[in-house]
């Protein structure tokens, strides 16, 4: 059994005597919703007679490919009784972990019910001769049939049409041959466990004659100890009494008999196993002494506590030869292992869960077993809610190239990385040191090859496969396991089975606790058995109530905000604790989940927003916007705000946090720590550094230290930098002299390299004479510094500002008393250098804050293009830098576009820009090693991307072919390029140019080219054309299959229509992140 199993069982543990209402056909099983490959069945619940063993038919063979249905009608044939699994006709609990209805024990049952079970798993036992004869199999039946009978008690019970009042079945004693062939049968049957295959190993503890609490301790432990065996683990069940009718049976608070403590401290963290801390409180209510809290480690392991049928339950410690644990060490890090200190318990034995056998309940069977590593290096220490140490695996084994950051505020790609590389070592360590410990244990490839060959080996004999709930079988690490491809398993549930209770046995405890009118402090009652001290049972009393709350409300479209509001609620918490503040910290939470009466006056509210489309608010936050904006909200609270933007968006910067910080104001409250603080992505992502400066200042506050209230109606930003400080200094080596159609640029990335299709982000700044003129109108110095630029100069922060925009804002205008509200309103369509000029001429501007001005300009929208060329091509000698850091641009000539009319039109080499360089998505599968064609899609400039590709390959066969004149190079034959262009007539040259030494190399095997036609003849129609579309439609087939499509918005969807027609499906479906699209276009506003 897998202990892995256990941590989702108890997060989605219920007490169904409390809140689950099943119905007999789906407690016991008289029908199934049972799943095998794409067939889904729903089999009605209807009578099942049962013929004896004898009467059976035979088992077909199994033929060489058998239908679901087919494979069902084998299943009922030798299975006549079995248990639902969850799933209905009309629902699918497939993706649940534990499904509604499920079968449990802890339920009476018809008479009828008890029998037809018995009757069943006696003829199971026929069948698999362990009944030797016929004979004998109808004396027991017989002999068992009346015991149920004389147990038999009138009472009420659940059915199907509802709770009835009838016979419920009593018990009937099984042998001890009988317990032990149930209880390896419900082994090979439950279809979670993924190493039943040693079912018939099954070692038999009966311990039935147990019967009282203090009794089932020492006998538990004896049991525990010997299947341990020193580290051979034996597998074992230790079965006590069955639960009589009426009665809950005896249970076993424990979920895994050795399990860890979770202590819950104060900042709501958990020290020790956080899906035990509710077990643990539980324990110390009964009466259990735990360490002190200054001696409380994360090892401390629980006591064991049993509870007989209708007896209070009892503590037990562990004797010392079961709480040695297995230290976690790896051979290659051992100084960093030892530094960890991660331990676990030497096997797993799960104790909630109980047996259902012929109709017999049994409550309380503990199953001991040995682990799978993945259960303990992928689940038990790695899973966020449990121990969740593979950040601390990673920091300490420097498994990331930034050590002076925390594993969060890495991007996501370098996160999950770094995560993998931690859980695959941890994983690791775990099995080595099991090993070294000579302690029982299997790798997740071994049990998976297990399990497939006992599957097999099934179906082979009997027709059908065993039963499978993939959810629970395939091992955590995913597809590198070869059972998690295997798929198509029958889902159904045979009886005997193993299960859980219907009740929790904390909440069983408090229940008759309740019902015996005991004393709320009845702990000091329980019976402790160990050698310490016995406990007090006294609890430890909660902090006087806190005078401020704090709450956490972001808004965002991806996950940025969310995250950086999770290391705010870490960051408080810990504050809390360090200074001793009384403020109580609300888990973080949506924008739209803020209710505004609820906060009080001396609250702190913290938002973080981020902005999607156009400065739009997220979804998540747009209805508190909306319910601000009607009039009754009115609060007196206190709030800051970060806002996560990215400046290349221009005037949409952070639209959405401002939108939201007035808001707020609009109803009253008041910001503090600076109002809003701007972060930029386009500067840092995630935007961390400006993340610590906005939490520097919310310390501040909390601290009693914050400035004084702002009271205006307005915010104002917390990191001003300009976005080019960011970008780097690119230099222009050549451009092609044309003036309409694509040009051909060259640059200089300085020092910097780059990678084939990148995308660079390139910032023209404003030409000398611009910049001056709106210097002489502001009446300073170029070298004038502005505070809230960093002390940037005028001259450096104007060369790009847009200054063919109007301004972002007037307000610095009304320091201009006199002047007239219509003046002020022709102002705001107007050019920033026609206002400044108007202005200056006025003698409006010595006035003015330069730094209020300035600031109110928009920043200049970084032009995108990805780059069209490779590192490894053979570049002219340059003055400028090495050939790898020249890039090659195609730029289409845009009427008054700003970089390639305004910027590039009148330029010469060896002047400046700024650049920074963006990864494209598609670059890793067009070069990986997937062998498989490749089908570009391109139109006009969208030619760029594949350029590079080209170059690439061109240069690796003039490497492998020195001469260069061969006629053809065969490397690509594997995967060759077909390529099909649209592009004007006047690009023809460029086009031509781009790909000659490909066509030159083979590196093309199609070049399909369509020029710009009023015959409304496109690229993406040369699709379909005969003689090229039975080629097109072989490539898209094969399974390494790559389409590359770079185009303007119609031509991207046309070719979708198109190819997916070929393929006869969506193909972007069926190809999945094999089809790579890059749609360009020119945004409304901003020209190129």
């Amino acid at each position: 059994m897998s202990d892995s199993i256990l941590e989702t069982m108890s997060i989605f543990e219920t007490d169904v005597s409390d809140s689950l209402e099943l119905s007999t056909s789906e407690s016991s099983g008289y029908s199934t919703a049972y799943t095998s490959g794409s067939d889904d069945i729903n089999v009605p619940a209807s009578p099942v007679t049962v013929a004896a063993g004898r009467d059976r038919p035979q088992y077909s063979q199994c033929p060489v490919k058998l239908g679901a249905l087919q494979e069902f009608e084998l299943i009922k044939e030798r299975y006549p009784v079995l248990a639902s699994t969850g799933c209905t006709a009309q629902f699918c609990q497939a993706g649940r972990a534990i499904h509604t209805s499920e079968p449990r024990i802890g339920f009476d049952r018809p008479l009828e019910e008890v029998q037809l079970e018995a009757t069943s798993f006696l003829q199971e036992m026929r069948l698999a001769g362990a009944i030797q004869s016929d004979q004998e199999l109808d004396q027991r039946l017989k002999d068992v049939i009346q015991q149920i009978h004389a147990g038999a008690i009138q009472t009420t019970f659940k059915t199907d049409r509802g709770t009835e009042y009838g016979l419920a079945g009593g018990n009937w004693t099984q042998t001890a041959e009988e317990l032990e062939f149930g209880t390896r049968l419900a082994w090979k049957n439950a279809r979670k466990c993924i190493m039943r295959s040693q079912y018939q190993e099954l070692r038999l503890c009966d311990l039935r004659h147990v019967v009282s609490s203090m009794e089932m301790g020492p006998a538990l432990i004896k049991g525990i100890a010997e299947a341990f065996n020193g580290g051979k683990i034996q597998p074992t069940v230790i079965v006590f009494p069955p639960r009589e009718i009426g009665q809950r049976g005896p249970m076993i608070w424990n979920q895994q008999l050795l399990a860890f403590a979770g202590y819950k401290l104060q900042d709501g963290s958990v020290l020790g196993d956080p899906i035990n801390a509710e077990l643990t409180e539980a324990i110390i209510e009964l009466g259990w002494n735990p360490p002190s809290p200054d001696c409380r480690t994360q090892w401390d392991l629980l006591p064991l506590v049993t509870m007989g049928e209708n007896d209070e339950p009892a503590i037990f410690e562990l004797p010392a030869q079961l709480k040695q644990l297995v230290h976690i060490r790896h051979p290659r890090y051992q100084k960093e292992f030892e530094q960890l200190d991660l331990r676990w318990v030497g096997f797993p034995a799960l104790s909630r869960l109980g047996f259902d056998i012929g109709g017999v309940q049994y409550t309380a069977a503990p199953f001991a077993g040995w682990f799978m590593d993945a259960e303990i290096g992928v689940r038990d220490l790695a899973d966020t809610l449990r121990y969740n140490v593979l950040p601390k695996v990673a920091q300490t084994l420097k498994l990331y190239d930034l050590p002076d950051r925390e594993l969060d505020e890495l991007p996501e790609y370098e996160r999950l990385a770094a995560l993998s590389r931690a859980q695959a070592e941890l994983n690791y360590a775990v099995h080595w040191s099991y090993l070294q410990a000579k302690v029982s244990m299997t790798d997740s490839l071994t049990a998976s090859a297990t399990w497939s060959q006992f599957d097999d080996t099934h179906r082979r004999e009997h027709g059908f496969r065993l039963p499978a709930d993939p959810y629970w079988l395939a091992p955590p690490q995913g597809s590198i396991i070869p059972l998690w491809h295997r798929g198509g398993a029958p889902n159904y549930q045979p009886k005997p089975l193993i299960c859980r209770h219907t009740q929790d046995p904390v909440k069983a405890w408090r229940r008759e606790r309740r019902q015996n009118s005991l004393d709320a402090e009845s702990a000091d009652s329980a019976h402790t058995v160990d050698d310490i001290a016995p406990s007090t049972g006294k609890r430890t009393t909660a902090v006087s109530p806190a005078s401020r709350t704090v709450r956490i409300h972001y808004c965002s479209s991806g996950i940025t905000a969310a995250k950086l509001a999770s290391k705010l609620y870490s960051r408080l918490c810990s504050h809390a604790k360090e200074t001793s503040s009384i403020y109580r910290v609300l888990p973080a939470a949506t924008l739209n989940e803020l209710d505004i009466s609820s906060i009080q006056a001396e609250d702190l509210t913290l938002l973080i927003v981020s902005s999607t489309g156009r400065g739009e608010i997220p979804l998540n936050g747009a209805k508190f916007a909306l319910r601000c904006e009607k009039r009754g909200m009115e609060t007196k609270a206190r709030f800051t705000l970060f806002g996560n933007g990215d400046s290349s968006y221009g005037d949409t910067f952070n639209t959405a946090a401002s939108t939201v910080a007035e808001s707020f104001m609009s109803i009253g409250a008041q910001p503090i720590a600076g109002g809003l603080f701007e972060g930029d992505t386009a500067c840092e992502n995630p935007p961390w550094t400006a993340f610590e400066e906005w939490w520097n200042r919310i310390q501040l506050f909390l601290s009693g230290k914050e400035l004084p209230l702002i009271k205006e109606s307005k915010t104002t930003r917390g990191n001003a930098q300009p976005l080019f400080r960011n970008f780097a200094q690119a230099t222009l080596v050549g451009k092609s002299e044309k003036s309409e159609g694509i040009v051909r640029v060259t640059l200089s990335l300085g020092r910097r390299t780059y990678q084939e299709m990148d995308h660079i982000k390139i910032l023209p700044p404003n030409r000398s004479k611009k910049i001056l003129c709106v210097i002489k109108s502001l009446a300073v110095c170029p070298e004038h510094p502005l505070p809230f630029a960093a002390d940037l100069s005028v001259y450096s922060y104007l060369r790009f500002v847009d200054l063919d925009l109007p301004f972002r804002s007037l307000g610095w205008l009304s320091k201009i008393t006199g002047l007239v509200p219509q003046t002020q309103a022709s102002l705001s369509s107007k050019h920033v250098p026609e206002v400044l000029e108007l202005l200056s001429h006025g003698g409006f501007i010595p006035l003015l804050d330069i730094n209020e001005i300035c600031r109110c300009m928009h920043l200049l929208v970084p032009r995108t293009f990805s780059i069209a060329s490779s590192p490894s091509r053979l570049h002219p000698k340059s003055t400028y830098s090495t050939p790898r850091n020249l890039v090659d641009l195609l730029v289409k000539i845009q009427p008054h576009g700003r970089f390639s009319t305004n910027f590039l039109g009148p330029a010469e080499p060896g002047e400046t820009m700024r650049y920074m360089i963006c990864a494209s998505p598609a670059w890793p599968m067009l070069d990986s090693s997937i062998v498989g064609p490749i089908i570009a899609v391109v139109t006009g400039s969208g030619l760029a991307p594949l350029r590079g590709l080209l170059q690439k390959r061109v240069a690796a066969a003039k490497a492998s072919e020195p001469s260069a004149t061969s006629d053809a190079c065969t490397g690509f034959a594997e995967s060759p390029i077909s390529l099909f262009i649209g592009h004007r007539a006047v690009d023809v040259d460029i086009i031509e140019e781009a790909i000659a030494d490909a066509r030159h190399f083979a590196a093309l095997d199609i070049v399909s080219v369509v020029l710009s036609n009023s015959g409304g003849i496109r690229i993406q129609d040369k699709l379909l054309e005969d003689g090229i579309a039975k080629k097109v439609a072989a490539k898209l087939r094969h399974p390494g299959c790559r389409v590359f499509v770079c185009a303007n918005p119609a031509a991207a969807e046309a070719t979708v229509l198109n190819l997916s027609s070929l393929l006869g499906e969506d193909v972007k479906a069926a190809l999945g992140d094999r089809y790579l699209e890059e749609v360009y276009g020119i945004p409304a506003g901003v020209p190129a």
